[in-house]
Formats: structure tokens, sequence, C-alpha cells
């Protein structure tokens, strides 16, 4: 399967902040990695902007021995990367339980979220309600993980009450908390105090039940998920920041499966995303890493791949771990210190905190490697550890050479993405020669921008890209309505020898596409 030719479909407008029309396109964007996978809590199905490895703990939980997902992330920020969005997927998780005695009956709560790993506590009082038998005060509090347990959030809920059609209903009102939720039929009567037996009668805490269960080992359709309920991968589809999706392993005695990559690689196709996925688990040197990766059987220019798995240095014949939590962060800070055209080199691709690979590949064996599309994690003469290859999944058999240079076809995305993103106000607008000029200036500006900053191939700008938009670009969709398209041509390898792409824009969404192969400069004029 060859997946190197590019074509992306974005529908309609979404909610949210577009560029004005004729905005200066910008030659930068930081670079947003997702994140899903398997976690001990925190939101399922729920896309969550982290920017510290400190949130994912505090939202997460802390990495455990049967996911990756922690890890990954972990890594990511290890290298360098500032900006993550995780989604928690989950099997077979259920929800822990709290039980308020409420006269004859108890008021059972459950937690917002599935999982045996939330500690969460809750009190009760009557203070200034105590006239009104079915009102209550509630605290909810989440302790920390490590012992001793310390509050690191909570919620004051007032004048609560159990009487069906109550403003203050208790199920209404936890409808909106970020911890509990009203389990099963409310009783009818208010929850007793918790007091506790002490002289002085001082308010104490109820602690959630340890019935939780944190589910089974996920498989492909859990991270894939469902486009039309927004689960797994699909929860990420109203995130139009991302730039690279990181999908560790399900589990660490499981693979990612082709029922996923295939999945996943669309999902980022469609969005000008690229794919980072682990190799599996048995490949146990570089031939049989060659030999798997023929027999997958699967090639694209979104999807990124590497050999070997990685070991911290000093942990001798330790777990083996997946690396594509720390490729992503290494990209990111690239991005953001170098440009996103710049390759990972000695000191970007440089691998930090003690990491080293679990085999040794020689460089013959690497070279094989890089033709079969996968990227090689090498020891170094100074004892360091670099990102070596610079492919992409296309390999060899990419119908384009530029789609087997993983630097290459992410500036092509960039550069493809900011410019469909920055053009949607012209579908409100004119289609005549007036509003192609100002297109044509619009794009050319931030094609020049990057030209100067080293981008392209070529010295003159006639030789390193061009923008064609006027009376011939301009077509009919498929159910023929108009359709504004613009041509850019893009020099990657040499002066004056072109891709070439379209991005059409309509108010049903907008379209790229790749143009059929010609490099030559003519279609410039």
């Amino acid at each position: 399967m060859d997946a190197g030719s590019l074509e992306t479909w974005n529908t309609g407008m979404t909610v949210g902040e577009h560029p004005a029309p004729g905005q200066p396109i910008p030659v930068s964007r930081p670079s947003v990695v997702a994140f899903v996978g398997r976690a001990r809590r925190g939101p399922l199905h729920t896309p969550i902007a982290i920017s510290h490895p400190a949130d994912f703990q505090r939202i997460f939980g802390p990495t455990t021995a049967w996911s990756w997902l922690g890890h990954a992330v972990s890594q990511f920020f290890e290298h360098g990367g500032q900006r993550a969005v995780v989604v928690r997927v989950a099997s077979g998780a259920s929800c822990a339980t709290l039980h308020l005695p409420a006269g004859d009956s108890r008021l059972v709560l459950r937690a917002r979220d599935p999982g045996r790993h939330e500690h969460l506590r809750i009190s009760v009082d009557h203070d200034r309600v105590e006239d009104d038998p079915l009102r209550f005060n509630l605290v909810i509090q989440r302790l920390s993980d490590e012992q001793p347990r310390r509050v690191i959030d909570q919620e004051i809920f007032r004048r609560l009450s159990v009487k069906p059609g109550d403003e203050d209903h208790v199920a209404d009102v936890l409808a909106g908390s970020a911890m509990l939720r009203l389990a099963g039929s409310c009783p009818t009567q208010r929850p007793e105090r918790t007091v506790s037996s002490a002289p002085g009668g001082v308010v104490s805490y109820i602690d959630i039940r340890p019935d939780g269960h944190d589910g089974e080992d996920l498989c492909d359709y859990d991270l894939v998920g469902s486009a039309t309920e927004h689960t797994g991968l699909f929860a990420l589809a109203g995130c139009d920041e991302l730039s690279m999706l990181c999908l560790p392993p399900p589990s660490p005695g499981r693979d990612l499966g082709l029922t996923a990559l295939v999945a996943a690689e669309r999902f980022c196709r469609q969005r000008s995303m690229v794919l980072l996925i682990d190799p599996p688990q048995a490949w146990g040197d570089a031939a049989s890493a060659r030999a798997g990766a023929e027999r997958l059987g699967f090639a694209s220019s979104h999807v990124v791949s590497y050999y070997p798995w990685v070991r911290r240095r000093g942990e001798g014949h330790g777990r083996p771990m997946p690396a594509s939590g720390a490729i992503a962060g290494m990209l990111a800070r690239k991005d953001a210190s170098a440009g996103i055209w710049r390759g990972l080199d000695s000191q970007t691709g440089l691998l930090r905190g003690g990491w080293l690979p679990a085999e040794d590949v020689a460089p013959t064996e690497a070279q094989r490697l890089h033709q079969r599309g996968l990227n090689v994690l090498a020891r170094t003469a100074g004892g360091g550890v670099v990102f070596r290859g610079d492919v992409t999944l296309a390999g060899a058999t990419a119908s384009v050479p530029e789609w087997q240079s993983l630097t290459r076809t992410r500036l092509v995305l960039f550069v493809l993405e900011a410019v469909a993103r920055s053009t949607r106000w012209l579908v409100f607008e004119q289609n005549d020669p007036v509003l192609w000029a100002r297109i044509r200036h619009q794009v050319s500006a931030f094609l020049q921008q990057l030209h100067e900053q080293g981008a392209f191939a070529g010295l003159a700008p006639e030789q390193s890209w061009f923008v064609k938009c006027d009376a011939q670009t301009q077509s009919k969709g498929r159910s023929g309505e108009p359709q504004f398209n613009i041509l850019i041509g893009l020099a990657l390898s040499r002066p004056g020898e072109f891709l070439i792409f379209s991005v059409g824009q309509r108010p049903a969404g907008t379209r790229i596409s790749a143009m059929p192969l010609t490099r030559s400069l003519s279609l410039a004029v």
C-alpha cells in the first residue's frame, strides 16, 4: 500500500479563530503533538492540552507498567517538546463509588472518570440548612497519589437538594462536577453529616471505595474509536493545530496493529499531519527489522518509524522501551529553534536523558533500513545517540522522491496547510480578478519569506516557488458548485524543478491535492 500521493480534504468551516481576509500567513507554527493511549485516570475520549509533565501526572496519573502513554509523553517533554494534546482511551474500565448514609437509604456517587486510581473523598454538612430536611452541603476533594496524601483539588457545593425538580437537585448540580456524578436513583432523604466520633464533632470525610477498574489491555479498535461518536483518535477531530500524532503501542505486550495503522494514517493524511509509530517489539536485530518492514506491506509519506527501541544507560538488560515520544520531542524542539524545513542533525537529533539503543546497528545495515523507510537511532563516536535517516515510511517505493524525505514532506504539509487555513476567507468573496490578485499577494509574501529563510532550493525566487491564481485555475467541484483554486509550485530538491499542488476552496471545505508529476519551470508563468 502506497499512500504517498498527497490528497487531503477538510470539511467546511469550523468554530474557532480564522485568519482575517488577506492577513499575513505565519511562517512558523507551534508543533503540537497528539498522544492517544491508556492512563490511570482522567477523562475518556477528551483531548486535553498539556504543556508540562506535571500536567500529565495531575490529570492522568503517574506512568504505569501497563501503558506506554505516560512514558511517551514524558520522553516528549524530556526532548524539548512544549505542547501536547492527550486523549485517554480505555477498554472495559469502570468507575469507583462513594456511599453516603441517608436515613434508611443511601446516596451513591461515582467518580466522573473510570479507573481505580481516583483518590477522592467527600464530606457532608448541614450548616445553614438545618431547618430544610432535603438540603445539604457537599465538599469533594482529590488527593495526591503519593503519601502522605495532600489535597490537590477541591469542589464545594452548597444547598444541594434531594427534592425532585429542585433547581439545585444533586444530580443536576453534580453534572457539572469535575470529579463526581450521581449513580442510580436519588434517595428521598438527604445524606447524613459526616461527623467524626472524636470529641467536638469535627467534620470528617468518606473515602471513595476501591471498586473501580482500570480495564483491559487496549486493542486497535480502542485506539481508533468511532468518527461518529468522537472516540479514540477521532476525539482529536476538532483540534486544528496538530502537526503530529504519536501512537505508542497499545500495551507492553501488544504492538500497534495494521488496523490502527491504516486508520491513523488516513486520519493524519486528511489533516496534513505526520504519524509517529514504534516498530514491533519482535524486531530483535536489523535483519528482522528489514524483513518485518517488507512483510508489513505498508508505505506512506505521512508515517515515520525507526529502529531500534531504547533503554536507559546503566540498566544493562533492562526492559527496552519505545522511543516515538522522544522523536516527537526532537522534531518539535528543532521546529521551534531552526524551522520545520531544517532536518535533525547531530545536535537537534540527539537523544537526551541517558537513553541508548537497545541494539546497535552497523552503518551498512542502517542504509538498508533507510531504503525500507526506517530511521535509525545510532550511537556516535562520542557516545551519544542520534536520529539518522530523515525518511518516511514511503521508503524507496515513493511515487515522488521528495516523499522519501521526512523534512521535505513536513515542509510541504506545513506550507499547504498554512495556505489552506489562511485563505478560507475567500469563499465569502466575489470570485474575480481583484480577488485573484489579493490571493497571489498574500500567498507570494508567505512563500518569499520561507525562501529567504532557506526553505526551498534555488537562489532566485522564480527558481524556488510560484503561485498561480487566475481565470485558468478556477473550476467547479464534484457537485457543480464553483471552486476557487490556487496552484502552488515548490522547488524542494533542485532549482526550477517544482512539485505542484492545488489548494481548492469552496463552502463545503478545502481540498488539497498534488498535480500530475510535471516539474517544468514553464508552469510558473
